[in-house]
C-alpha cells in the first residue's frame, strides 16, 4: 500500500548504514555499501554478490534499472555526505549527520505504528546510529580486539539499541495487552505522525552526541583525570545496560510465570534482584547508561558550543522521560495495588523510585 512505501524506503536508507558492519562480521563475500555505486554504475544489469562469492546476473529492463541506478547513486551519495559530516564536518554537522540516521529509523517504524517512536523506534534508531558511527570510523565490534575508552562506548550502544529494540518487539508479540496499548495509539494519520518523529529522532541525535566526540577525539590518549572519568564513564554505561536488560528479563518472567498481564490489579512482583534497588530499576538502568556515556563523552566536547548544548539537551530529556515515566508508573501501581500486603510490604522496604535509596 501506499502509505508503506514512504517507511520502508527510509528504512532501507537506515539500514544500509550496516552494511559496512555486517561485512566486518561475515568477510568480504557479504552484500556491503560498495556495492551500491557498482550496482549504480550498470544500466544493463546489476551484479550481486552473493554469500560464497558466487554472481547471479540479472537482466533488467532499461528504463527500470535506469530508475535503480538513479536510486541507488542517490543512496550512495547520502551515505557519503553523512561519512564525511560525521567524520570530518563541524560538530554542527556531525550532529546533522546523526539525526539524518535517527529521522530516517524514527520515521519509518512510526510509520507502522504511533508507539514505534519512543520503543521500537527508539532502540532501532540508537542501534543503527551506532552502527553507523562504527562504520564511519572503522571502530572494531566489542571482544574483536583491544577498544579504545570511545570504542567501548559506541560498542556499548550498539549493543544497547538491539537489546531494547529486540525485546520490546519480543514483548509486543507475546504480551496482548501491550500489543492492543500500542495499536490503541494509532490515532494519528501517518503524515502527521512525522511531526513525532522528527521531534524524538532530535532527542535520540542528541543522546549519542557524547559518543560521536569521543570519537573524533579518539587519537587523543586522556590521562590523569580526564581519562579516569572517561573510564568511569564506561563502567557506567555496560553497568546500567546490564541493570536494565536483568530488570526487564526479570519482570517479563515473573509475570509470564504467574499468567499476570501487565496493568494487572494483582501484585505478582518482581520484589528481589534489582528491584531491591528502587521500585522501577530498568528506568534506572537506562539513566545511568545514557548518563555513562554522557560523561565518557564530555571530555572529549571541548569549546564546541553545539556539542555541549545538544549533549546536555539529549542528557536532560532522556533523564525528564524517564524520571516522569517512573512518577506515572508508581502512582498506577499504587492505585492498582495499594492495600494489598505483597506490594505495602515491598513499597515499605524499597523506598526509592527510580534512584537507589532516594523516596
Amino acid at each position: 500500500p501506499t502509505p508503506y512505501y514512504v517507511p520502508i524506503s527510509l528504512l532501507l536508507l537506515a539500514v544500509s548504514s550496516l552494511f559496512p558492519v555486517v561485512s566486518a562480521i561475515s568477510g568480504p563475500s557479504t552484500f556491503t555499501a560498495p556495492l551500491i555505486r557498482e550496482a549504480a554504475a550498470s544500466n544493463h544489469v546489476l551484479v550481486l554478490n552473493l554469500r560464497g562469492g558466487g554472481e547471479a546476473i540479472m537482466p533488467a529492463d532499461t528504463a527500470s534499472t535506469a530508475a535503480s541506478s538513479t536510486a541507488l547513486s542517490l543512496i550512495g551519495a547520502v551515505l557519503d555526505r553523512i561519512d564525511t559530516s560525521l567524520v570530518a564536518g563541524s560538530h554542527g554537522q556531525g550532529i546533522a549527520a546523526l539525526f539524518a540516521v535517527s529521522f530516517a529509523t524514527v520515521a519509518a517504524f512510526t510509520m507502522v505504528r504511533t508507539s514505534y517512536a519512543f520503543t521500537i523506534g527508539y532502540g532501532g534508531a540508537v542501534a543503527i546510529m551506532s552502527a553507523k558511527l562504527i562504520s564511519s570510523f572503522k571502530v572494531p565490534l566489542l571482544f574483536a580486539e583491544k577498544l579504545s575508552a570511545s570504542g567501548h562506548l559506541v560498542n556499548a550502544s550498539l549493543i544497547y539499541g538491539i537489546r531494547l529494540a529486540g525485546y520490546l518487539f519480543f514483548r509486543n508479540l507475546t504480551v496482548p495487552s501491550k500489543a492492543k496499548a500500542m495499536k490503541d495509539m494509532d490515532k494519528t494519520p501517518r503524515l502527521k505522525r512525522l511531526i513525532l518523529a522528527f521531534n524524538v529522532a532530535m532527542l535520540y541525535a542528541f543522546m549519542m552526541t557524547p559518543v560521536l566526540c569521543a570519537l573524533r577525539d579518539n587519537e587523543q590518549v586522556l590521562g590523569g583525570a580526564l581519562g579516569q572519568s572517561q573510564q568511569a564513564g564506561v563502567v557506567m554505561a555496560y553497568l546500567g545496560l546490564v541493570i536494565e536488560a536483568i530488570s526487564d528479563a526479570h519482570k517479563y518472567i515473573v509475570k509470564k510465570s504467574n499468567d499476570s498481564e501487565y496493568g494487572s490489579t494483582t501484585f505478582v512482583g518482581p520484589t528481589s534482584g534489582t528491584f531491591l534497588l528502587c521500585r522501577h530499576p530498568a528506568y534506572f538502568g537506562e539513566v545511568l547508561f545514557w548518563l555513562g556515556l554522557f560523561v565518557g563523552g564530555a571530555v572529549t566536547l571541548g569549546k564546541s558550543a553545539a556539542a555541549w548544548i545538544c549533549s546536555i539537551l539529549g542528557m536532560a530529556g532522556i533523564t525528564f522521560v524517564m524520571t516522569s515515566a517512573s512518577k506515572r508508573l508508581d502512582k498506577k501501581q499504587l492505585d492498582n495495588y495499594g492495600g494489598q500486603e505483597k506490594y505495602d510490604t515491598y513499597r515499605g522496604r524499597v523506598r526509592g523510585r527510580i534512584v537507589p535509596l532516594v523516596g
